[in-house]
């Protein structure tokens, strides 16, 4: 285990209280989803402020979800079902009348929040969670979780259906943050429904030319939800003794960010990685924890 204690007087007090043990730190969904996939990344993220490589963002995909957010607004103020769940005989569920909705969205912000606390005399951790929407079944006043997707998947509209949530193993997260959101929510002392929805607007594999524009099918998937079941009060508690422990977790050889191989094909010794540490402090990359507040 490495012990990076002697880094965090060299943070710039800003940065600092992004971090875990700052006064500004909020473990959102995607955290405990890194935190899932790799406890050490988490650590050396979250705590110690190293930053993991970036990518692009996918600008197409938000503003299709953009466009879509303005649809389901449209159906809120008219209380009306979204023509699609009306389409798929799902009229009872309209979104969520709520003056709420642009804060829970924010997840840069706000977002859906509660203080997760392990024990009675504990200080508690901030958990919070933007989303796409939140819709109500008006048969029994349950909050209805959904999340809009935009994909291309090359499979007619059936085939994704049937094989939605077992043709890749990604798709598990999506169940994970559709149980995540009803958390927050009965943290807050809603009650939800144990079915959620992807509402995904997949590219048509009927589309012959661009011509400025893309196509897209409607699909509507839908899933059981069961948070006991993912156990998320769980995750949650364990990320915070993870992250309130002195030591970091051994690396993950399944981990694409902290598998690291000597010419001999061993994994990187903590010594090997203290130095790039210290490396990354020294060429000063630990603003890159400023990036903590967006995620």
């Amino acid at each position: 285990m490495i012990h990076t204690s002697k880094h965090k007087s060299q943070l710039k007090q800003k940065g600092k209280d992004w971090l875990f043990t700052g006064n500004r730190y909020r473990l959102s969904r995607s955290k405990t989803e890194e935190f899932l996939k790799c406890p050490r990344c988490s650590v050396l993220y979250d705590k110690e402020g190293i930053p993991k490589p970036s990518f692009p963002q996918f600008t197409l995909n938000t503003r299709t979800d953009t466009l879509i957010k303005k649809d389901f607004d449209k159906c809120r103020t008219q209380q009306k079902p979204h023509p699609f769940f009306k389409k798929n005989g799902l009229s009872h569920i309209v979104p969520l009348d709520t003056e709420f909705i642009e804060k829970w969205r924010d997840s840069k912000k706000q977002g859906v929040e509660y203080t997760h606390k392990i024990a009675h005399d504990h200080p508690g951790i901030r958990v919070c969670g933007g989303i796409d929407d939140v819709l109500i079944d008006t048969n029994t006043s349950k909050l209805v979780m959904i999340d809009y997707k935009s994909a291309a998947i090359e499979k007619d509209p059936d085939w994704i259906i049937k094989n939605y949530w077992t043709y890749d193993d990604y798709k598990k997260w999506y169940k994970y943050q559709l149980a995540f959101y009803a958390h927050l929510f009965e943290r807050n002392g809603h009650e939800v429904s144990d079915t959620g929805y992807i509402y995904l607007v997949n590219a048509s594999n009927n589309q012959k030319i661009f011509n400025n524009r893309i196509e897209f099918d409607e699909i509507l998937i839908p899933t059981k939800i069961d948070t006991s079941e993912m156990q998320i009060d769980n995750i949650i508690t364990d990320i915070i003794h993870t992250m309130e422990s002195s030591s970091i977790p051994a690396a993950n050889p399944e981990c694409r960010y902290c598998y690291r191989v000597k010419k001999e094909g061993e994994i990187m010794n903590n010594n090997t990685l203290q130095k790039l540490i210290d490396k990354a402090y020294e060429d000063g990359l630990s603003d890159g924890i400023q990036q903590g507040r967006y995620l």
